[in-house]
């Protein structure tokens, strides 16, 4: 299903759930997300400075709380992001700010780590607490796991494009055995080293 919303260009990606804090500074964006506060809508975050950038996959996202309003109508937001979207067209607009035309993916990112991937993800949070004797867990949500994993904006944007395809649970079983293996590798070395 294709549908217009306001774009918002940054040098960050969002995954769905994932939340972050915003500061809103340029007069175009704060036009945005007042009209997106007054509307009660969603916008769209993708990775680039220009509706030519580097990137047409990108997340919804709705704003969860403003955070603090300033004199000078700056403010921070707290967003958090839904789904993955690509744009089809990028749209003339009356207003100050970009918008397009968007098709949303139907594959969803649950809010927790599939069975198949169960496993993995109880031991990357074993791993990451430390703590052999820490206890199975049924239920691990998944952006726990993506916190821990702490991917960059690059493996962010490999990550949605794996929404795009359907293979995202592939690539983050790739991840988790990569941290797995990168702490368990760090963990040995530092038995290996005396520091004065």
């Amino acid at each position: 299903m294709n549908s217009k919303i306001p774009i918002f260009q940054l040098d960050l990606v969002l995954l769905p759930g994932e939340e972050i804090e915003l500061h809103i500074f340029e007069d175009r964006y704060k036009d945005m997300f007042r009209d997106l506060q007054k509307n009660h809508g969603h916008g769209g975050i993708i990775r680039g400075q220009d509706q030519t950038g580097s990137s047409v996959i990108g997340t919804t996202f709705e704003i969860i709380e403003v955070l603090n309003v300033y004199r000078t109508g700056e403010s921070d937001v707290l967003i958090r992001g839904l789904e993955v979207f690509e744009i089809v067209n990028w749209e003339g607009n009356e207003a100050s700010y970009p918008s397009a035309e968007i098709y949303m993916h139907s594959t969803e990112v649950p809010a927790v780590c599939p069975e198949s991937l169960l496993p993995l993800a109880n031991e990357v949070l074993k791993v990451a607490s430390s703590n052999e004797e820490r206890s199975w867990d049924a239920v691990i949500s998944l952006k726990e796991i993506l916190l821990i994993l702490r991917l960059s904006t690059e493996q962010k944007e490999e990550f949605l494009q794996e929404v795009v395809y359907g293979n995202w649970q592939f690539y983050l079983e790739g991840q988790m055995k990569l941290y797995i293996l990168i702490q368990n590798q760090m963990r040995q070395l530092k038995g290996n080293f005396l520091l004065n």
